[in-house]
């Protein structure tokens, strides 16, 4: 797939990228992984990193560093994953438009605080994974998915690209998981549930 920069106003040339996992290893595999995808796809990209240590499965202490890494950097494409236990049934993919910069990761809340420090403005569900993919296999990681696609939105290809806009995601606070609908929770559940 061919992205050209000028044909769009949205091309950003820094990627972030927020990993979050109980082990060290992971992190950094995870990271270099990547790096060097991104790098690969788009040589002008500027990237910044940040491994952060989770203990359990409280995401706020990843989402919160996600957004301290966001004020330090200029707008562009965001990513924030959290690395987890590979029987671990991850939930959807999801880039989010804001009004200043992108965000992508999986579906889990992670995002959500970022997204409305930086302006939410829509939510699009990643609805094909082959276009994005530097080179197909059956055996591509999540990981290397996620690295194709902050390339190619840093080079200017459309979040509404990706797929159908949606208007529920989940969002996570302590102690609660809730479906949000706009910024309006429609469900609630313990954590966990």
């Amino acid at each position: 797939m061919e992205v050209r920069a000028a044909e769009t106003d949205t091309h950003h040339t820094h990627v972030t990228l927020t990993v979050a996992s109980r082990e060290k290893a992971l992190r950094d595999e995870t990271l270099s992984t990547l790096v060097e995808c991104i790098c690969r796809l788009n040589p002008e990209a500027s990237v910044v990193s940040l491994a952060q240590r989770v203990s359990g499965d409280d995401l706020h202490p990843v989402s919160s560093a996600m957004r301290r890494l966001l004020r330090l950097c200029p707008s562009g494409v965001h990513l924030g994953i959290l690395c987890s236990d590979p029987s671990y049934r991850r939930p959807r993919d999801i880039v989010i438009q804001c009004k200043r910069g992108i965000l992508l990761g999986p579906d889990n809340g992670i995002l959500l605080p970022a997204a409305r420090e930086l302006g939410l403005d829509a939510v699009y569900e990643v609805s094909s994974r082959s276009p994005w993919l530097s080179t197909p296999s059956s055996t591509i990681s999540a990981v290397e998915v996620y690295g194709s696609l902050a390339a190619y939105l840093s080079m200017g290809l459309e979040p509404e690209k990706v797929g159908p806009r949606v208007g529920q995601w989940v969002s996570r606070s302590r102690g609660e998981t809730a479906v949000q609908q706009g910024l309006q929770p429609v469900a609630t559940a313990p954590r966990g549930v």
